[in-house]
């Protein structure tokens, strides 16, 4: 607990006048702490008025910070009333900072009402904000409702933006008359309610459709559809797509399909049949037809059951063969191979050179039809279900009997098995016929 020194310690360690060691204490007499002049350091050194040194402090009485004036800087200097000069602070009574007027300068000047000078601004009360009126104009002038006056503006209540009134003949600049198809982009929405009168085979009224398309050139279509999936898709309650051709072109069709290696036309239903290839005509649009149904020119192939029914009880498999034109020939005889390679009436019993019976129809035709320069023809059933004329005068005739021909010219006879003279059986028969000629109908059988 002694006194300490600057030689022996005691609680603390006393630093020597100007000692800058960590860890000792500054004793009171220390020329740091004595006060400061421009001549001699104190705890800083002060610099000589208006000096610009770095690290001595200015004194109070620098004539830096006296007061400043126009005349005179302090801190900074004082610009003049309206001096533009650098360097100098604008004054609160500039004549600059003052309200504007329209005859005296502010920071701004203000533009007198209406006024349309470069350089002044417009007043709050200026005539040309106000609401505007047809009668007064404000930022713009409105035009009196159906009134067409260059330099106004319609007014959202003028009848020409509510009106319906009917199209003049016009032009676009932006899209002529001819222009190419790819020139516009986005969804194009029809929407109407027409309809016209339309019958026969010819151009459907222009009014028949919300859209009409029509194309004066020879071969060009009237509407084009493309696309990556489905180019086109009709929808119809009824019908979804009709194809109409006035040609009398025998290659011309309503709708014709065309594909690279696909089908040329698929037909579905969901309940009936896929398709309908009709030659009674289709009475609901007023169209007879001509009888004639389908023709596939070409290799056919049917995956499925064919059903074929005429409804005429002549559900057989026939051709047209030649014919000796002094025979009289009708509807049911049957027909034999003559010498001279054309058939003829059978005229003899149990003859073996049957080739079947003349019909009007079939159910299933082999070969082309003949011309009249061909020379007589008939059509000859030679397989399936026919009408055959027949005799029974010498025995009846049951279903499942055997037959042959008989001495009557073209009729059938019914035999036993044991009389069968090889390759004479023709038919057995389907109806009975218990007496007399008449008609019956027999499966076409040859043996």
């Amino acid at each position: 607990m002694r006194t300490a020194t600057v030689s022996s310690l005691g609680i603390v360690e006393l630093a020597e006048n100007g000692e800058t060691k960590e860890g000792v204490v500054v004793q009171g007499n220390d020329d740091r702490l004595k006060i400061a002049t421009s001549k001699k350091y104190g705890l800083a050194i002060l610099s000589e008025p208006g000096a610009a040194e770095p690290g001595k402090a200015v004194t109070a009485d620098d004539p830096r910070l006296r007061n400043a004036t126009t005349e005179f800087p302090g801190i900074v200097r004082f610009a003049k009333n309206g001096e533009e000069s650098s360097e100098a602070a604008v004054q609160g009574n500039d004549k600059r900072l003052k309200h504007a007027t329209t005859e005296t300068y502010g920071i701004v000047q203000l533009a007198q009402s209406g006024e349309s000078k470069e350089g002044v601004v417009v007043q709050g009360n200026d005539k040309r904000l106000r609401n505007a009126t047809t009668s007064y104009p404000g930022i713009v002038e409105f035009a009196t409702l159906g009134n067409s006056v260059p330099g106004k503006v319609v007014s959202a209540d003028d009848p020409r933006l509510s009106d319906k009134r009917d199209p003049k003949p016009h032009t676009h600049d932006y899209a002529p008359i001819g222009h190419d198809f790819s020139s516009h982009t986005g969804l194009l929405k029809v929407k109407g309610n027409t309809e016209a009168a339309y019958t026969n085979i010819s151009p459907p009224p222009e009014n028949h459709s919300p859209i009409y398309g029509r194309n004066e050139s020879e071969k060009g279509a009237g509407v084009v559809g493309v696309a990556r999936n489905t180019g086109l898709i009709g929808y119809g309650e009824k019908f979804g797509v009709r194809g109409d051709s006035s040609s009398v072109d025998k290659d011309s069709a309503g709708v014709i399909g065309l594909a690279k290696r696909g089908f040329g036309g698929i037909f579905h239903s969901r309940s009936g049949v896929a398709l309908l290839a009709s030659g009674k005509g289709i009475p609901s649009l007023g169209e007879t037809g001509s009888g004639k149904a389908l023709v596939a020119e070409g290799e056919s192939e049917f995956l499925g059951t064919v059903r074929i029914s005429t409804g005429k009880n002549t559900d057989c498999i026939a051709r047209f063969f030649p014919v000796n034109p002094s025979d009289v020939i009708s509807e049911g005889d049957i027909l034999v191979m003559g010498e001279d390679g054309r058939l003829q009436k059978a005229k003899s019993a149990n003859a073996t050179h049957t080739i079947g019976v003349a019909v009007k129809s079939a159910a299933l035709l082999f070969g082309s039809q003949p011309s009249s320069s061909d020379g007589p023809h008939w059509l000859v059933a030679v397989s399936g279900v026919a009408t055959v004329n027949a005799d029974a005068s010498a025995y009846p005739i049951q279903p499942g009997n055997l037959l042959v021909t008989g001495l009557t010219g073209g009729h059938a006879v019914r035999i036993s098995a044991e009389s069968l003279r090889p390759g004479s059986l023709f038919g057995k028969a389907l109806t009975s016929l218990r007496s007399g000629r008449g008609q019956i109908q027999i499966l076409l059988c040859f043996q």
